[in-house]
């Protein structure tokens, strides 16, 4: 997203308004990622209290998210991977 910093500042947020490129490829990768959550005690079964939540199963199909359309669904690891990779070379050629 394009933040406005300025005046806003000392108000403690900042106005986001456009989205970038930048949100798209960062939405992709954060769609790979897995995060396991371990609950103190067991679950039903006696099992460790382990859950995996990742971005795809947080926002359902028929969610609303506006114009940000690709939040919605999966992508694997590798495209995540391609993804970064691509984002470190934009970055090492900007700072030539």
């Amino acid at each position: 997203m394009i933040c406005v910093w300025g005046e806003f500042e000392n108000f403690g947020f900042v106005l986001c308004f456009r989205l970038g490129i930048l949100d798209v490829f960062l939405s992709c990768v954060a769609k790979a990622l897995t995060v396991q959550v371990k609950v103190k005690g067991k679950d039903a079964s006696g099992g460790k209290g382990l859950t995996t939540v990742t971005l795809a199963t947080s926002i359902h199909p028929r969610d609303f998210v506006g114009s940000r359309w690709w939040l919605r669904g999966c992508i694997t690891r590798k495209l995540a991977e391609v993804i970064i990779q691509l984002l470190k070379d934009m970055a090492a050629v900007s700072k030539r």
